[in-house]
Order: C-alpha cells, then sequence, then structure tokens
C-alpha cells in the first residue's frame, strides 16, 4: 500500500478527503497510535462509521448522509514546518460537529471540547468540517 506524504498524519487528511470526495465506502490507512486515536474521535462524533485493524493498515469505512459525505473537509493545521498551539482558553466550549478541531494534549489526543472541559491546550492537528444532516 503506498502512502501520500512522509507522514502518517498526512496520509491520514489525504486518504480521507480524496476517499470521501471520490464517494468511496472505505479507505486505508497506516497503523500508528495517533491515527488510531484521531479515528477514535471522528468514530464518537459520527463523522465515520467506524474503522478496523488489517495487518499493517488501518480500514475506514466512511459515512455519507443524503448522499453526500458527512466528513466534509479535514485540514492539517500545525505542520513540522510550523507549529501551532492552542492555550485552553482560546477554545470555544460549544463549536458544533461541523468545526471540530483535533489537539495532541499531555493527556493525548483529544477533541477540543474534551480539552476545554479539562482546561488544557496542546498542539492543534486537525480541523475537521462535516455535517450530520
Amino acid at each position: 500500500m503506498k502512502y501520500f506524504g512522509h507522514q502518517p498524519l498526512d496520509a491520514l487528511v489525504t486518504a480521507l478527503s480524496t476517499g470521501a470526495t471520490r464517494g468511496q465506502k472505505n479507505v486505508r490507512l497506516p497503523r500508528t497510535a495517533q491515527n488510531c486515536a484521531i479515528l477514535d474521535i471522528l468514530s464518537s462524533y459520527g463523522l465515520i462509521h467506524g474503522w478496523s485493524e488489517h495487518k499493517k493498515d488501518l480500514c475506514v469505512d466512511l459515512r455519507y448522509v443524503h448522499g453526500r459525505p458527512a466528513l466534509r473537509a479535514i485540514r492539517r493545521v500545525s505542520k513540522s514546518q510550523k507549529r501551532v498551539y492552542m492555550r485552553a482558553r482560546q477554545l470555544d466550549q460549544g463549536s458544533p460537529y461541523w468545526n471540530l478541531n483535533i489537539l495532541s494534549t499531555d493527556q493525548g489526543i483529544l477533541a477540543h471540547t474534551d480539552a476545554w472541559v479539562s482546561n488544557l491546550g496542546g498542539e492543534h492537528l486537525l480541523e475537521v468540517n462535516g455535517s450530520l444532516s
């Protein structure tokens, strides 16, 4: 399996965005602890159906609502050339599903709402736009 980019997070962003755009039912990603944690968050928010492990890969089942992808856009914010950090007070507690930020904190990978509740800041990894309607 060939992945895009040098980092597994780049492969996750590329695979999910192109898979949703092309209308694929599932996509494959490299298996890393970080990717597993991010997929758990996306699954808990209902933006993907779920995921499973296959040898060295992860198989992600994409979700569609009325023929349109639930995962509308996913963008990497913090990159190896430029790290972006968010403090706990910069996080918005009540952002709806369509504006989900994923952070890497001292307590692991968290959605911005969970980081806000725990009063944690961290590296701003991803910005996800989705819709459940």
